[in-house]
Protein backbone atom coordinates (compact mmCIF):
# COMPACT_ATOMS: atom_id res chain seq x y z
CA UNK A 1 0.00 0.00 0.00
CA UNK A 2 1.62 3.49 -1.06
CA UNK A 3 2.45 5.85 1.83
CA UNK A 4 -0.42 8.39 0.38
CA UNK A 5 -3.27 6.05 1.09
CA UNK A 6 -2.04 5.50 4.58
CA UNK A 7 -2.05 8.64 4.62
CA UNK A 8 -5.04 9.72 3.39
CA UNK A 9 -6.62 6.58 6.22
CA UNK A 10 -5.33 7.96 8.74
CA UNK A 11 -4.56 4.80 11.15
CA UNK A 12 -8.44 4.32 11.33
CA UNK A 13 -9.66 0.53 10.91
CA UNK A 14 -12.98 1.11 9.22
CA UNK A 15 -10.67 3.55 6.65
CA UNK A 16 -7.92 1.68 5.77
CA UNK A 17 -10.25 -1.40 5.15
CA UNK A 18 -11.95 0.85 2.46
CA UNK A 19 -8.66 1.95 1.29
CA UNK A 20 -7.24 -1.84 0.94
CA UNK A 21 -10.97 -2.45 -0.80
CA UNK A 22 -10.47 0.09 -3.11
CA UNK A 23 -6.56 -1.08 -3.96
CA UNK A 24 -7.76 -5.19 -4.95
CA UNK A 25 -9.98 -4.99 -7.71
CA UNK A 26 -10.93 -8.23 -7.76
CA UNK A 27 -12.02 -7.88 -4.03
CA UNK A 28 -13.99 -5.29 -4.96
CA UNK A 29 -15.61 -6.24 -8.13
CA UNK A 30 -16.06 -9.66 -5.60
CA UNK A 31 -18.02 -6.87 -3.38
CA UNK A 32 -20.12 -5.54 -6.12
CA UNK A 33 -20.92 -8.82 -7.33
CA UNK A 34 -22.27 -10.27 -3.48
CA UNK A 35 -24.17 -6.80 -3.11
CA UNK A 36 -26.05 -7.43 -6.52
CA UNK A 37 -26.83 -10.32 -5.69
CA UNK A 38 -28.48 -9.48 -2.35
CA UNK A 39 -29.89 -6.75 -3.40
CA UNK A 40 -31.82 -9.02 -6.26
CA UNK A 41 -32.45 -12.02 -4.17
CA UNK A 42 -34.38 -9.20 -1.63
CA UNK A 43 -36.56 -7.80 -4.10
CA UNK A 44 -37.27 -11.06 -6.24
CA UNK A 45 -40.99 -10.20 -6.21
CA UNK A 46 -40.50 -6.96 -8.08
CA UNK A 47 -37.94 -7.66 -10.34
CA UNK A 48 -39.21 -10.93 -12.68
CA UNK A 49 -42.97 -11.09 -13.69
CA UNK A 50 -42.76 -14.71 -13.36
CA UNK A 51 -43.84 -16.12 -9.90
CA UNK A 52 -41.31 -18.75 -8.40
CA UNK A 53 -44.33 -21.90 -8.07
CA UNK A 54 -45.79 -20.76 -11.43
CA UNK A 55 -46.56 -24.24 -13.16
CA UNK A 56 -46.70 -23.86 -16.71
CA UNK A 57 -46.44 -27.08 -18.49
CA UNK A 58 -46.42 -25.68 -22.13
CA UNK A 59 -42.61 -24.13 -20.76
CA UNK A 60 -41.21 -27.11 -19.83
CA UNK A 61 -37.10 -27.59 -20.12
CA UNK A 62 -37.01 -24.15 -22.36
CA UNK A 63 -33.24 -23.12 -22.96
CA UNK A 64 -32.44 -19.67 -22.04
CA UNK A 65 -33.35 -16.97 -23.42
CA UNK A 66 -34.60 -13.35 -22.77
CA UNK A 67 -38.02 -14.18 -21.50
CA UNK A 68 -36.11 -16.65 -19.36
CA UNK A 69 -32.76 -15.88 -18.80
CA UNK A 70 -31.57 -19.27 -17.29
CA UNK A 71 -34.56 -21.17 -19.10
CA UNK A 72 -37.10 -23.58 -17.33
CA UNK A 73 -37.49 -26.95 -15.05
CA UNK A 74 -39.74 -29.68 -15.52
CA UNK A 75 -42.52 -28.23 -14.58
CA UNK A 76 -42.25 -24.94 -16.55
CA UNK A 77 -41.08 -22.94 -13.81
CA UNK A 78 -38.83 -20.02 -14.58
CA UNK A 79 -34.83 -20.67 -12.86
CA UNK A 80 -33.61 -17.56 -12.55
CA UNK A 81 -36.79 -16.35 -10.24
CA UNK A 82 -36.87 -19.70 -8.39
CA UNK A 83 -32.31 -18.79 -7.79
CA UNK A 84 -33.49 -15.48 -6.41
CA UNK A 85 -35.62 -16.97 -4.22
CA UNK A 86 -33.44 -19.70 -2.93
CA UNK A 87 -31.32 -16.67 -2.17
CA UNK A 88 -33.52 -15.26 0.11
CA UNK A 89 -34.04 -18.50 2.34
CA UNK A 90 -30.22 -19.08 1.86
CA UNK A 91 -29.65 -15.39 3.68
CA UNK A 92 -32.21 -16.31 6.61
CA UNK A 93 -30.53 -19.69 7.11
CA UNK A 94 -27.05 -18.05 6.92
CA UNK A 95 -27.91 -15.49 8.82
CA UNK A 96 -29.85 -17.13 11.41
CA UNK A 97 -26.65 -19.42 12.20
CA UNK A 98 -24.57 -16.63 12.24
CA UNK A 99 -26.31 -15.10 15.03
CA UNK A 100 -26.36 -18.12 17.25
CA UNK A 101 -23.15 -18.83 17.08
CA UNK A 102 -22.33 -15.10 17.72
CA UNK A 103 -24.54 -15.45 20.21
CA UNK A 104 -23.59 -18.13 21.87
CA UNK A 105 -19.80 -18.11 20.87
CA UNK A 106 -19.34 -14.46 22.26
CA UNK A 107 -21.78 -15.41 25.75
CA UNK A 108 -19.63 -18.38 26.84
CA UNK A 109 -16.25 -16.85 25.93
CA UNK A 110 -17.12 -13.86 27.62
CA UNK A 111 -18.25 -15.65 30.48
CA UNK A 112 -15.26 -18.13 30.17
CA UNK A 113 -12.76 -15.24 30.39
CA UNK A 114 -14.07 -13.24 32.79
CA UNK A 115 -14.57 -15.84 35.50
CA UNK A 116 -11.94 -18.24 34.38
CA UNK A 117 -10.55 -21.60 37.12
CA UNK A 118 -13.16 -24.54 37.06
CA UNK A 119 -16.08 -22.32 34.34
CA UNK A 120 -13.51 -21.56 32.07
CA UNK A 121 -12.13 -25.33 31.88
CA UNK A 122 -15.47 -26.91 31.63
CA UNK A 123 -16.91 -24.52 28.59
CA UNK A 124 -13.77 -24.81 26.99
CA UNK A 125 -14.11 -28.73 27.11
CA UNK A 126 -17.65 -28.24 25.89
CA UNK A 127 -16.62 -26.47 22.88
CA UNK A 128 -13.75 -29.26 22.27
CA UNK A 129 -16.17 -31.91 22.78
CA UNK A 130 -18.50 -30.24 19.98
CA UNK A 131 -16.03 -29.22 17.56
CA UNK A 132 -14.92 -33.26 17.41
CA UNK A 133 -18.18 -33.78 16.25
CA UNK A 134 -18.27 -34.00 12.46
CA UNK A 135 -21.19 -31.65 11.46
CA UNK A 136 -22.57 -33.23 8.91
CA UNK A 137 -23.64 -36.00 11.50
CA UNK A 138 -24.52 -33.16 13.86
CA UNK A 139 -26.60 -31.93 10.86
CA UNK A 140 -28.42 -35.28 9.76
CA UNK A 141 -29.11 -35.75 13.62
CA UNK A 142 -30.93 -32.23 13.78
CA UNK A 143 -32.29 -32.34 10.89
CA UNK A 144 -34.19 -35.56 11.63
CA UNK A 145 -35.57 -34.26 14.80
CA UNK A 146 -36.88 -31.55 13.85
CA UNK A 147 -38.12 -33.16 10.74
CA UNK A 148 -42.47 -32.87 10.62
CA UNK A 149 -42.05 -30.49 13.59
CA UNK A 150 -43.74 -26.75 12.93
CA UNK A 151 -42.94 -24.88 16.05
CA UNK A 152 -43.25 -21.32 14.36
CA UNK A 153 -44.45 -22.09 11.02
CA UNK A 154 -44.69 -19.77 8.27
CA UNK A 155 -44.49 -15.37 9.24
CA UNK A 156 -44.18 -16.18 12.71
CA UNK A 157 -40.51 -17.92 12.19
CA UNK A 158 -39.31 -14.16 10.58
CA UNK A 159 -41.11 -12.55 13.02
CA UNK A 160 -39.62 -14.66 16.29
CA UNK A 161 -35.45 -13.91 14.38
CA UNK A 162 -36.80 -10.68 13.43
CA UNK A 163 -37.04 -10.23 17.26
CA UNK A 164 -34.37 -12.01 18.45
CA UNK A 165 -31.88 -9.56 15.94
CA UNK A 166 -33.32 -6.08 17.32
CA UNK A 167 -33.79 -7.64 21.05
CA UNK A 168 -29.95 -8.66 21.04
CA UNK A 169 -29.06 -5.03 19.34
CA UNK A 170 -31.43 -3.37 22.25
CA UNK A 171 -29.31 -5.65 24.94
CA UNK A 172 -25.65 -4.96 23.56
CA UNK A 173 -26.90 -1.18 23.22
CA UNK A 174 -27.29 -0.51 26.93
CA UNK A 175 -24.40 -2.37 27.00
CA UNK A 176 -22.71 -3.86 30.51
CA UNK A 177 -22.30 -0.84 32.89
CA UNK A 178 -25.27 1.03 34.31
CA UNK A 179 -25.57 4.67 34.54
CA UNK A 180 -26.04 7.00 36.80
CA UNK A 181 -28.26 6.80 39.76
CA UNK A 182 -29.80 9.59 39.25
CA UNK A 183 -31.06 9.20 35.54
CA UNK A 184 -34.37 8.56 36.05
CA UNK A 185 -34.55 5.78 33.25
CA UNK A 186 -32.47 4.22 34.67
CA UNK A 187 -32.97 4.44 38.42
CA UNK A 188 -35.06 1.26 38.83
CA UNK A 189 -32.19 -0.42 37.05
CA UNK A 190 -29.73 0.36 39.56
CA UNK A 191 -32.11 -0.31 42.03
CA UNK A 192 -32.71 -3.95 41.36
CA UNK A 193 -29.10 -4.43 40.73
CA UNK A 194 -28.26 -3.10 43.92
CA UNK A 195 -30.38 -5.68 45.43
CA UNK A 196 -29.43 -8.69 43.42
CA UNK A 197 -25.73 -8.17 44.56
CA UNK A 198 -26.52 -7.73 47.99
CA UNK A 199 -28.72 -10.84 47.81
CA UNK A 200 -25.35 -12.67 46.32
CA UNK A 201 -23.34 -11.20 49.23
CA UNK A 202 -25.77 -12.85 51.80
CA UNK A 203 -27.09 -9.33 52.60
CA UNK A 204 -30.58 -10.07 51.72
CA UNK A 205 -33.00 -7.25 50.55
CA UNK A 206 -30.99 -4.30 51.63
CA UNK A 207 -28.67 -1.29 50.27
CA UNK A 208 -25.48 -0.38 51.51
CA UNK A 209 -26.56 3.16 51.70
CA UNK A 210 -29.80 4.91 52.71
CA UNK A 211 -32.16 4.78 49.19
CA UNK A 212 -34.73 6.18 47.44
CA UNK A 213 -37.01 7.49 48.74
CA UNK A 214 -35.39 8.21 51.29
CA UNK A 215 -36.80 5.91 54.86
CA UNK A 216 -34.76 3.08 53.19
CA UNK A 217 -31.97 3.24 55.93
CA UNK A 218 -28.61 1.14 54.55
CA UNK A 219 -28.39 -2.40 55.36
CA UNK A 220 -31.46 -2.44 57.08
CA UNK A 221 -34.28 -5.26 55.61
CA UNK A 222 -36.62 -3.18 52.63
CA UNK A 223 -39.46 -4.15 50.92
CA UNK A 224 -40.01 -0.99 48.69
CA UNK A 225 -38.84 -2.80 45.34
CA UNK A 226 -40.31 -6.36 43.82
CA UNK A 227 -39.03 -8.98 45.38
CA UNK A 228 -39.08 -11.33 42.28
CA UNK A 229 -36.92 -9.45 39.82
CA UNK A 230 -33.83 -9.31 42.09
CA UNK A 231 -33.84 -12.88 43.01
CA UNK A 232 -33.62 -13.05 38.59
CA UNK A 233 -30.95 -11.08 38.88
CA UNK A 234 -29.14 -12.51 41.18
CA UNK A 235 -29.63 -16.01 39.54
CA UNK A 236 -27.95 -14.79 36.55
CA UNK A 237 -25.06 -13.09 38.31
CA UNK A 238 -24.87 -16.41 40.19
CA UNK A 239 -23.78 -18.23 36.82
CA UNK A 240 -22.13 -15.19 34.96
CA UNK A 241 -20.84 -13.45 37.48
CA UNK A 242 -21.42 -9.80 37.87
CA UNK A 243 -22.25 -8.98 34.02
CA UNK A 244 -25.48 -6.95 33.62
CA UNK A 245 -25.13 -7.70 29.99
CA UNK A 246 -25.66 -11.44 29.95
CA UNK A 247 -28.77 -10.93 32.36
CA UNK A 248 -29.86 -8.09 29.74
CA UNK A 249 -29.63 -10.65 26.90
CA UNK A 250 -31.38 -13.85 28.42
CA UNK A 251 -34.06 -11.29 29.21
CA UNK A 252 -34.35 -9.79 26.37
CA UNK A 253 -34.55 -12.71 24.25
CA UNK A 254 -36.85 -15.31 26.61
CA UNK A 255 -39.60 -12.40 27.10
CA UNK A 256 -39.57 -11.06 23.62
CA UNK A 257 -39.73 -14.54 22.34
CA UNK A 258 -42.40 -15.10 24.52
CA UNK A 259 -44.29 -12.02 24.03
CA UNK A 260 -44.56 -12.88 20.17
CA UNK A 261 -46.23 -15.89 21.04
CA UNK A 262 -48.39 -15.09 23.35
CA UNK A 263 -49.68 -12.02 21.32
CA UNK A 264 -50.23 -13.69 18.55
CA UNK A 265 -51.96 -16.54 20.58
CA UNK A 266 -53.87 -13.43 21.64
CA UNK A 267 -54.97 -12.17 18.42
CA UNK A 268 -55.64 -16.20 16.70
CA UNK A 269 -58.28 -16.36 19.52
CA UNK A 270 -59.92 -13.25 19.41
CA UNK A 271 -60.01 -13.21 15.48
CA UNK A 272 -58.12 -15.91 13.51
CA UNK A 273 -54.88 -16.88 12.55
CA UNK A 274 -54.03 -13.96 10.34
CA UNK A 275 -54.82 -11.55 12.88
CA UNK A 276 -52.86 -13.38 15.30
CA UNK A 277 -49.55 -13.19 12.88
CA UNK A 278 -50.03 -9.39 12.03
CA UNK A 279 -50.33 -9.05 16.07
CA UNK A 280 -47.14 -10.99 16.90
CA UNK A 281 -45.53 -8.69 13.92
CA UNK A 282 -46.79 -5.45 14.95
CA UNK A 283 -45.46 -6.54 18.85
CA UNK A 284 -41.98 -7.48 17.17
CA UNK A 285 -40.99 -4.06 16.58
CA UNK A 286 -42.69 -2.29 18.55
CA UNK A 287 -39.81 0.07 19.74
CA UNK A 288 -40.77 0.24 23.55
CA UNK A 289 -40.89 -3.32 24.01
CA UNK A 290 -37.81 -3.93 22.37
CA UNK A 291 -36.38 -0.91 24.53
CA UNK A 292 -37.79 -2.38 27.92
CA UNK A 293 -37.35 -6.13 27.20
CA UNK A 294 -33.41 -5.27 27.20
CA UNK A 295 -33.91 -3.09 29.94
CA UNK A 296 -33.15 -4.28 33.77
CA UNK A 297 -36.45 -3.56 34.99
CA UNK A 298 -39.68 -5.45 35.68
CA UNK A 299 -41.93 -4.32 32.63
CA UNK A 300 -41.11 -7.15 29.98
CA UNK A 301 -42.04 -9.67 32.86
CA UNK A 302 -45.03 -8.14 33.96
CA UNK A 303 -46.14 -7.69 30.39
CA UNK A 304 -45.46 -11.20 30.19
CA UNK A 305 -48.02 -12.11 33.00
CA UNK A 306 -50.56 -9.38 31.97
CA UNK A 307 -50.49 -11.37 28.06
CA UNK A 308 -51.06 -14.89 29.92
CA UNK A 309 -53.77 -14.00 32.20
CA UNK A 310 -55.67 -12.51 29.38
CA UNK A 311 -55.20 -15.75 26.96
CA UNK A 312 -55.93 -17.83 30.00
CA UNK A 313 -58.94 -15.84 31.25
CA UNK A 314 -60.38 -15.67 27.54
CA UNK A 315 -59.05 -19.53 27.17
CA UNK A 316 -61.41 -20.59 30.12
CA UNK A 317 -64.57 -18.36 28.85
CA UNK A 318 -64.18 -19.86 25.71
CA UNK A 319 -63.88 -23.58 26.59
CA UNK A 320 -67.11 -22.98 28.78
CA UNK A 321 -69.60 -21.44 26.10
CA UNK A 322 -68.25 -24.07 23.62
CA UNK A 323 -65.91 -22.11 21.91
CA UNK A 324 -62.73 -23.80 20.33
CA UNK A 325 -59.92 -24.59 23.27
CA UNK A 326 -56.32 -24.47 22.92
CA UNK A 327 -55.77 -24.98 26.00
CA UNK A 328 -56.56 -28.96 26.03
CA UNK A 329 -55.23 -28.75 30.14
CA UNK A 330 -57.69 -26.20 31.18
CA UNK A 331 -60.58 -28.68 30.42
CA UNK A 332 -60.13 -29.71 33.82
CA UNK A 333 -62.35 -27.32 35.74
CA UNK A 334 -60.11 -26.89 39.22
CA UNK A 335 -56.67 -27.07 37.06
CA UNK A 336 -57.76 -23.75 34.99
CA UNK A 337 -58.25 -21.61 38.01
CA UNK A 338 -55.21 -23.12 39.82
CA UNK A 339 -52.74 -21.95 36.61
CA UNK A 340 -54.60 -18.90 36.47
CA UNK A 341 -54.46 -18.20 40.17
CA UNK A 342 -50.26 -19.16 39.75
CA UNK A 343 -49.37 -16.09 36.91
CA UNK A 344 -51.55 -14.09 39.35
CA UNK A 345 -49.35 -14.82 42.43
CA UNK A 346 -45.84 -15.11 40.08
CA UNK A 347 -47.37 -11.51 38.94
CA UNK A 348 -48.22 -9.65 42.10
CA UNK A 349 -44.97 -10.60 43.46
CA UNK A 350 -43.35 -8.93 40.53
CA UNK A 351 -45.36 -5.81 40.83
CA UNK A 352 -48.30 -5.35 43.26
CA UNK A 353 -50.35 -3.47 41.00
CA UNK A 354 -52.00 -6.77 39.23
CA UNK A 355 -53.55 -6.75 42.77
CA UNK A 356 -55.87 -3.84 41.84
CA UNK A 357 -56.87 -5.44 38.86
CA UNK A 358 -57.92 -8.33 40.43
CA UNK A 359 -61.90 -6.88 41.27
CA UNK A 360 -61.74 -5.85 37.64
CA UNK A 361 -60.78 -9.50 36.36
CA UNK A 362 -63.59 -11.23 38.90
CA UNK A 363 -66.34 -8.83 37.90
CA UNK A 364 -65.64 -9.80 34.06
CA UNK A 365 -64.82 -13.57 34.78
CA UNK A 366 -68.53 -13.76 36.48
CA UNK A 367 -69.81 -11.63 33.77
CA UNK A 368 -69.04 -13.15 30.73
CA UNK A 369 -69.42 -17.04 32.03
CA UNK A 370 -72.77 -16.30 33.55
CA UNK A 371 -74.67 -19.55 34.17
CA UNK A 372 -70.95 -21.08 32.98
CA UNK A 373 -68.55 -20.44 35.65
CA UNK A 374 -69.55 -21.91 39.21
CA UNK A 375 -69.58 -19.12 41.82
CA UNK A 376 -66.48 -21.17 43.91
CA UNK A 377 -64.54 -21.48 41.00
CA UNK A 378 -62.72 -18.19 41.07
CA UNK A 379 -62.37 -18.52 44.78
CA UNK A 380 -59.50 -20.96 43.81
CA UNK A 381 -57.51 -18.49 41.97
CA UNK A 382 -57.73 -16.44 44.88
CA UNK A 383 -56.63 -19.58 47.35
CA UNK A 384 -53.70 -19.46 45.49
CA UNK A 385 -52.68 -15.80 45.02
CA UNK A 386 -52.82 -15.71 48.73
CA UNK A 387 -50.58 -18.87 49.07
CA UNK A 388 -47.86 -16.95 46.90
CA UNK A 389 -48.36 -13.17 48.93
CA UNK A 390 -48.75 -14.85 52.82
CA UNK A 391 -45.26 -15.64 52.82
CA UNK A 392 -44.08 -12.42 51.90
CA UNK A 393 -46.82 -10.69 54.41
CA UNK A 394 -45.13 -12.26 57.20
CA UNK A 395 -41.57 -12.18 56.30
CA UNK A 396 -42.50 -7.99 56.38
CA UNK A 397 -44.57 -8.50 59.83
CA UNK A 398 -41.57 -10.47 61.13
CA UNK A 399 -39.23 -7.42 60.25
CA UNK A 400 -41.41 -4.23 60.86
CA UNK A 401 -43.61 -5.89 63.75
CA UNK A 402 -46.43 -4.69 61.36
CA UNK A 403 -48.71 -5.39 58.88
CA UNK A 404 -47.77 -5.07 55.20
CA UNK A 405 -49.17 -7.18 52.72
CA UNK A 406 -46.38 -6.85 49.84
CA UNK A 407 -44.55 -4.12 49.53
CA UNK A 408 -43.54 -0.03 51.04
CA UNK A 409 -43.75 1.56 47.41
CA UNK A 410 -47.56 2.36 47.11
CA UNK A 411 -48.58 4.81 50.01
CA UNK A 412 -45.27 6.90 48.81
CA UNK A 413 -46.53 6.43 44.78
CA UNK A 414 -50.02 8.12 46.35
CA UNK A 415 -48.26 10.70 48.87
CA UNK A 416 -45.84 11.70 46.40
CA UNK A 417 -48.12 11.89 43.19
CA UNK A 418 -50.89 14.29 44.91
CA UNK A 419 -48.45 16.18 46.59
CA UNK A 420 -49.38 19.71 46.62
CA UNK A 421 -45.78 20.69 45.31
CA UNK A 422 -47.14 19.25 41.56
CA UNK A 423 -49.94 22.13 41.57
CA UNK A 424 -52.16 21.47 38.94
CA UNK A 425 -49.48 20.06 36.66
CA UNK A 426 -48.01 16.81 37.35
CA UNK A 427 -44.47 15.41 37.12
CA UNK A 428 -43.57 12.24 36.74
CA UNK A 429 -39.73 12.84 37.92
CA UNK A 430 -40.83 14.64 40.60
CA UNK A 431 -40.26 12.79 44.56
CA UNK A 432 -42.11 14.88 47.08
CA UNK A 433 -39.76 14.83 50.17
CA UNK A 434 -40.97 13.12 53.43
CA UNK A 435 -42.87 15.37 55.50
CA UNK A 436 -40.68 16.28 58.54
CA UNK A 437 -43.08 15.41 61.71
CA UNK A 438 -42.58 11.75 60.17
CA UNK A 439 -39.04 11.51 59.66
CA UNK A 440 -38.42 12.56 63.22
CA UNK A 441 -40.89 9.96 64.45
CA UNK A 442 -38.54 7.31 63.29
CA UNK A 443 -41.13 5.29 61.54
CA UNK A 444 -40.01 1.46 59.81
CA UNK A 445 -41.54 0.66 56.17
CA UNK A 446 -44.41 -0.70 57.16
CA UNK A 447 -45.29 2.39 59.19
CA UNK A 448 -44.23 5.02 56.68
CA UNK A 449 -46.14 2.90 54.09
CA UNK A 450 -49.17 3.35 56.09
CA UNK A 451 -48.51 6.80 56.61
CA UNK A 452 -47.78 7.87 53.29
CA UNK A 453 -51.15 6.67 52.37
CA UNK A 454 -52.97 8.46 54.62
CA UNK A 455 -51.30 11.91 53.96
CA UNK A 456 -51.68 11.18 50.37
CA UNK A 457 -55.60 10.44 50.35
CA UNK A 458 -55.71 13.55 52.74
CA UNK A 459 -54.08 15.48 50.06
CA UNK A 460 -56.85 14.39 47.81
CA UNK A 461 -59.53 14.90 50.39
CA UNK A 462 -58.55 18.17 51.27
CA UNK A 463 -58.50 20.07 47.67
CA UNK A 464 -60.60 17.66 45.59
CA UNK A 465 -60.85 20.10 42.31
CA UNK A 466 -56.91 20.40 42.06
CA UNK A 467 -56.62 16.47 42.24
CA UNK A 468 -59.35 16.63 39.49
CA UNK A 469 -56.66 18.91 37.49
CA UNK A 470 -53.99 17.45 37.99
CA UNK A 471 -55.62 13.99 37.40
CA UNK A 472 -56.80 15.40 33.76
CA UNK A 473 -52.75 16.36 33.21
CA UNK A 474 -51.63 12.59 33.91
CA UNK A 475 -53.67 11.89 30.85
CA UNK A 476 -51.39 13.45 28.79
CA UNK A 477 -48.59 12.25 30.36
CA UNK A 478 -49.89 8.27 30.12
CA UNK A 479 -50.57 8.97 26.87
CA UNK A 480 -47.78 10.83 25.34
CA UNK A 481 -47.28 10.40 22.01
CA UNK A 482 -45.45 13.52 20.93
CA UNK A 483 -42.02 14.87 20.91
CA UNK A 484 -40.62 17.16 23.98
CA UNK A 485 -38.20 19.36 24.14
CA UNK A 486 -37.21 18.20 27.62
CA UNK A 487 -36.44 15.01 26.16
CA UNK A 488 -33.07 13.40 24.01
CA UNK A 489 -33.20 12.50 20.67
CA UNK A 490 -33.60 8.46 21.39
CA UNK A 491 -36.52 9.17 23.81
CA UNK A 492 -38.21 11.14 21.35
CA UNK A 493 -38.02 8.74 18.71
CA UNK A 494 -38.92 6.02 20.71
CA UNK A 495 -42.01 7.59 21.95
CA UNK A 496 -43.10 8.74 18.05
CA UNK A 497 -42.40 5.27 16.33
CA UNK A 498 -44.16 3.44 19.18
CA UNK A 499 -47.02 4.81 20.74
CA UNK A 500 -47.44 7.86 18.01
CA UNK A 501 -47.28 5.60 15.02
CA UNK A 502 -49.41 3.10 16.90
CA UNK A 503 -52.14 5.14 18.27
CA UNK A 504 -54.19 5.81 14.85
CA UNK A 505 -54.46 1.78 14.79
CA UNK A 506 -55.36 1.44 18.05
CA UNK A 507 -57.62 3.94 17.81
CA UNK A 508 -59.24 2.49 14.60
CA UNK A 509 -59.02 -1.06 15.48
CA UNK A 510 -61.50 0.16 18.76
CA UNK A 511 -64.14 1.17 16.53
CA UNK A 512 -63.90 -1.86 14.33
CA UNK A 513 -64.19 -4.09 17.31
CA UNK A 514 -67.04 -2.72 18.57
CA UNK A 515 -69.15 -4.84 16.21
CA UNK A 516 -68.10 -7.96 18.03
CA UNK A 517 -67.81 -6.26 21.34
CA UNK A 518 -68.16 -8.98 23.70
CA UNK A 519 -65.48 -11.27 21.91
CA UNK A 520 -63.17 -7.88 23.05
CA UNK A 521 -64.63 -6.95 26.27
CA UNK A 522 -61.99 -8.13 28.17
CA UNK A 523 -59.54 -5.95 26.78
CA UNK A 524 -61.83 -3.01 27.04
CA UNK A 525 -62.11 -3.63 30.41
CA UNK A 526 -57.90 -4.06 31.43
CA UNK A 527 -57.10 -1.04 29.03
CA UNK A 528 -60.02 1.53 30.82
CA UNK A 529 -58.96 0.05 34.12
CA UNK A 530 -55.31 -0.38 34.60
CA UNK A 531 -55.11 2.98 32.54
CA UNK A 532 -57.34 4.78 35.43
CA UNK A 533 -55.09 3.47 38.02
CA UNK A 534 -52.39 5.32 36.94
CA UNK A 535 -53.71 8.15 35.84
CA UNK A 536 -55.48 8.50 39.10
CA UNK A 537 -52.16 7.54 41.03
CA UNK A 538 -48.62 8.14 39.09
CA UNK A 539 -48.73 8.30 35.24
CA UNK A 540 -46.00 7.26 33.33
CA UNK A 541 -45.11 5.88 29.68
CA UNK A 542 -43.69 2.73 31.05
CA UNK A 543 -46.66 2.12 33.32
CA UNK A 544 -49.08 2.26 30.18
CA UNK A 545 -46.99 -0.85 28.43
CA UNK A 546 -48.88 -3.43 29.51
CA UNK A 547 -51.73 -1.54 27.85
CA UNK A 548 -50.28 -1.57 24.97
CA UNK A 549 -49.17 -5.24 24.19
CA UNK A 550 -53.66 -5.64 24.99
CA UNK A 551 -54.01 -3.10 22.60
CA UNK A 552 -51.81 -4.99 19.93
CA UNK A 553 -54.89 -7.20 18.92
CA UNK A 554 -56.72 -4.17 17.76
CA UNK A 555 -53.64 -2.52 16.16
CA UNK A 556 -53.78 -5.91 13.98
CA UNK A 557 -57.48 -5.57 13.40
CA UNK A 558 -57.54 -1.91 11.52
CA UNK A 559 -54.44 -3.46 10.05
CA UNK A 560 -55.63 -5.99 8.39
CA UNK A 561 -58.87 -3.91 7.17
CA UNK A 562 -56.84 -1.24 5.60
CA UNK A 563 -54.50 -3.90 3.69
CA UNK A 564 -58.51 -5.47 2.29
CA UNK A 565 -59.96 -2.15 1.53
CA UNK A 566 -57.11 -0.94 -0.49
CA UNK A 567 -56.95 -4.11 -2.17
CA UNK A 568 -60.34 -3.85 -3.28
CA UNK A 569 -59.46 -0.36 -4.48
CA UNK A 570 -56.64 -1.85 -6.56
CA UNK A 571 -58.97 -4.44 -7.68
CA UNK A 572 -61.79 -2.50 -8.68
CA UNK A 573 -59.54 -0.04 -10.58
CA UNK A 574 -57.54 -2.33 -12.88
Amino acid sequence: MSAAVLETVGGRPAASFFARLRGDRMAFAALLLLLLLVAASIAAPLLSPHAAYEVDLASQRLAPSLTHPFGTDDLGRDVLVRTLHAGRTTMLVGGAAVLFALLIGVTAGAVAGYRRGLLDSVIMRAADMFLSIPVFLVVVVIAKLVAGIELVPGWRRHFILLAIVLLIGAAIFLGNELEDFQQARVQDQVSYNALARSLLAGRGYSFEQDWYPGFTKAHKPTAHWSFLYPLYLSGVYSITGYYPLAARIVQAVFSGILSIWLLFRLGKRLSGETLGLITAGLGAIYPYFIFHDAALMTESFFILGILVMLNLSIAIIDTRNGGENHYSSLRTSISAWLIIGIVFGVTAILRQTILLWLPFWLFWIYWAGWKQIKWWEPIITLAVIALFIIPWSIRNYLIYEDFLLLNSNSGYALYSANHPNHGTQFDQDYAAPLPEDLVSQGLNEAQWNSALTIRGLQFILQDPHRYLLLSLDRVGIFFNFWISPESNLSSNLMRVLSYGLYLPFFIYGLILSLREWKRYSLIYLFTLSFSAMHILTWASIRYRLPVDAALMPLAALALVDIIIRLQTRLGNAS
